[in-house]
């Protein structure tokens, strides 16, 4: 019940931030979910490219991570879910009459994640979650072998109890 979502591009912190925690809440409002069934974490990147992990927080969870892959239009339904709590039009990409300056309690900001508030800014956001709006999923095409090494994956595991685990891990 985690899933990495790493972005294909490199991005400031203000909006991989404000785009981790749109997109958590956005879930929780297209799942109809309480927001401490579902959390997040920012992982370290060292391309810039805003790994972020979501956890389903309950015990054998709500399946909705599982939903987000495997329903193609399920990423594009949180996103306009995101859209709408940043005071966003998710069909004409306007602001709407009540929308604050960098993101409020209404949107984006919570208790849980104000060590950030400084950092978010829901306009960052906004043109990312407008291109998930038409965006699908789609099956992984299967690899070869899990057991060879990937191009863009060097190994990380030094010594020889690391190196199994890893490959167990990649299995």
């Amino acid at each position: 019940n985690i899933v990495v979502l790493r972005w294909d591009r490199t991005m400031e912190d203000a909006e991989a931030a404000t785009l981790q925690y749109a997109l958590e809440r956005g879930m929780e409002i297209a799942f109809q979910l309480e927001d401490s069934e579902l959390a997040s974490e920012r992982l370290p990147d060292p391309d810039g490219h805003g790994r972020v992990m979501f956890i389903e927080s309950a015990e054998g969870g709500a399946g909705v991570l599982r939903r987000l892959q495997a329903e193609p239009a399920a990423i594009s339904r949180v996103a306009e879910a995101a859209l709408e709590l940043l005071h966003i039009d998710p069909e004409t990409g306007q602001e709407r009459d009540d929308a604050c300056l960098r993101g409020c309690y209404r949107c984006v900001l919570s208790y849980g994640n104000q060590t950030f508030h400084e950092l978010i800014d829901r306009r960052t956001a906004i043109p990312t979650l407008r291109a998930l709006t038409t965006a699908r999923t789609t099956a992984a095409d299967p690899s070869p072998s899990s057991a060879e090494p990937q191009p863009d994956r060097p190994p990380i595991a030094t010594d020889g109890r690391a190196q199994e685990l890893e490959a167990w891990l990649r299995a």
